[in-house]
């Protein structure tokens, strides 16, 4: 009998055995019979059988092995870079609330200057060693040890309790705060030592600032506040981070301006605060301010305009000082007059003027709406009262002071 034969006969064999059992066996006889090598392979006898004849050389699993390896490390690299992303995010809001104070005065400083911080485009700070250990001493809480009034004389700030602070002052609040929490802030902002001799003397700014102080006990720096009313907010929104060839970049979304236009208009930003951001190991946070840039954010300008005359509200102002019973207060006139109508509909004696007109309100220009213009407190009382009734939550009562300006707008 031909040698095949046989081995045809014995597979017959195999087969029927292990049909008996409940099992297929492809055994090393198949596969060295047709040539497929020395592989012992059991399958259920309820499962489909597949046989592989494909041959795997050694150089094909090093090459799927290292491709394995390749994806894997790809993963685990593009893990680690979410979670430096997600750090970082971190660090940009620490900063960011360590530095609010120092905007907030820098803002505020250049509008009262410029007249409107809206004019320029955007507005870069680079920070030399006396601007950093400024921003340092205004991130810092006071720590108990001063807490007096103070004036100018002669190029420094000296202690007087008579001091006179507000609008018509020339005195400040003062407090001192920590030199180790200013050291502290320097590092952990900056990544740099603070530089003592470079903490100014003088303020700047003309509501809130800090300077250096000299007495018996050494140099120390004081955050001192004029105590003026400015009527302005900053309130923080959205934050976002990328990363960038030296660092990160990170943003900031926020609100600066009259806290009256924020009232009415919860979450709106109109700012948009620029850090770049590099990694310093003296920060406890990871990453220092290298840079910042102030920008405006261009707001939506499809609102409806309020056009005919017949809509407006054409208020006859007067120069006379009156007690105002403030509800509303925006940079667009259409919109005070659109507020204005809504109270006059609802029986109020509305009108809405320019504070910056007014000696004793908000020297930058806003359209603001009165509800009334009574001649004393006690008859914007009960005005109030009613504003607030009628949901305007954030109503208050405050003298205009003298006439400044030309007549208000209608």
């Amino acid at each position: 009998m031909n040698n095949w034969i046989k081995q045809a006969l014995s597979i017959i064999f195999i087969l029927c055995v292990s049909s008996f059992l409940g099992i297929y066996v492809i055994s090393p006889i198949i596969e060295y019979s047709f040539g497929l090598g020395s592989q012992l392979v059991v399958i259920p006898s309820n499962e489909k059988l597949e046989i592989d004849t494909s041959v795997k050389s050694e150089s094909a699993i090093d090459e799927f092995s290292a491709k394995v390896g390749e994806d894997t490390a790809s993963q685990m690299e593009m893990q680690s870079s979410k979670k430096e992303v997600v750090v970082a995010e971190t660090a940009l809001r620490m900063l960011n609330e360590a530095m609010s104070n120092y905007i907030f005065v820098v803002m505020t400083d250049f509008a009262y200057a410029e007249g409107d911080f809206g004019t320029v485009e955007f507005y870069d700070i680079e920070f030399s060693d006396a601007e950093r250990i400024r921003a340092a001493a205004l991130a810092s809480n006071p720590d108990g040890v001063i807490d007096n009034y103070f004036r100018f004389a002669n190029g420094r700030i000296v202690s007087d309790v008579n001091a006179e602070t507000g609008p018509n002052g020339n005195g400040y609040h003062g407090w001192s705060v920590s030199s180790q929490k200013v050291e502290d802030n320097c590092r952990n902002m900056f990544g740099t030592e603070a530089s003592w001799n470079d903490l100014q003397s003088e303020a700047k700014s003309i509501f809130l600032d800090a300077v250096k102080y000299d007495d018996t006990s050494g140099t120390r720096a004081l955050v001192i506040d004029s105590e003026a009313e400015s009527e302005l907010d900053l309130e923080n929104h959205e934050y976002r981070i990328r990363e960038s060839d030296d660092g990160y970049i990170g943003e900031v979304e926020l609100y600066w301006g009259y806290w009256g236009e924020l009232s009415q208009n919860p979450g709106l930003s109109n700012y948009l605060v620029t850090y770049k951001l590099k990694p310093n190991e003296r920060s406890t946070y990871g990453l220092a301010v290298s840079s910042i840039r102030i920008s405006c954010i261009v707001q939506d300008e499809s609102a409806v305009l309020v056009d005919s005359y017949e809509e407006q509200v054409i208020n006859e102002v007067t120069d006379a000082p009156f007690y105002g019973i403030w509800c509303y207060a925006s940079k667009d006139q259409n919109e005070a007059q659109k507020v204005a109508s809504q109270l006059i509909e609802l029986g109020f004696n509305a009108k809405v003027y320019i504070c910056s007109e007014w000696s004793n309100l908000n020297q930058e220009m806003w359209y603001c709406v009165s509800a009334d213009s009574c001649q004393t407190r006690a008859e914007a009382e009960p005005v109030l009262q009613a504003a607030l009734d009628a949901g305007y939550s954030d109503a208050y009562i405050k003298y205009s002071g003298d006439y400044i300006g030309s007549f208000g707008t209608g």
